[in-house]
């Protein structure tokens, strides 16, 4: 099985290079990815490609790059799949919180359906926005685990109690 490893200057410049409808019907090895030659186990079905997104929802870069990451996830062949990493770079900011809130999420089958939603919630409407707007100093306090778990409630009907549950420290 071949591994496919996409470096995030070849996913800009391939995704961000071309409209969505132009997007390569076929990828092609040293044009399109590199084979890694000591891969790393993935989290997909044998013969599948695993397509990796590391991100935060705390971070302003990783908000921007969505409607790439978007096209990408149209534009992968049938046998690759998109999977995402939460990072947790930045403590001050609040990274582990978001991280936590992604695993939790995924435990409770939502994360497909509220993934768009919090970076929304972070960088639109400001639910669990990270830094005031108008000083754009860091809010303090920072979202809680408490905000995440109301807003997976808001945003799917899953009792805050569960989410909150699911997002405690172990």
């Amino acid at each position: 099985m071949k591994t496919i490893g996409l470096a995030l200057i070849t996913a800009v410049v391939c995704a961000s290079a071309l409209p969505a409808s132009a997007a390569p019907a076929r990828w092609v090895e040293g044009t399109h990815y590199i084979v890694v030659d000591q891969p790393q186990p993935t989290t997909v079905p044998a013969g599948s490609v695993e397509v990796m997104e590391v991100f935060s929802y705390a971070c302003p870069f990783c908000n921007q790059f969505q409607p790439v990451i978007h096209r990408l996830e149209r534009s992968l062949p049938v046998n690759a799949r998109m999977v995402f990493l939460p990072a947790a770079f930045k403590p001050d900011e609040d990274w582990p919180m978001f991280q936590q809130a992604y695993y939790a999420a995924q435990s409770l089958g939502i994360a497909d359906r509220t993934h768009q939603a919090m970076f929304d919630a972070v960088w639109k409407t400001g639910q669990l926005a990270i830094a005031d707007p108008t000083t754009s100093r860091m809010k303090n306090p920072l979202p809680s685990l408490e905000d995440a778990a109301h807003c997976y409630s808001q945003l799917t009907g899953v009792s805050p109690q569960v989410s909150h549950g699911l997002l405690e420290p172990a």
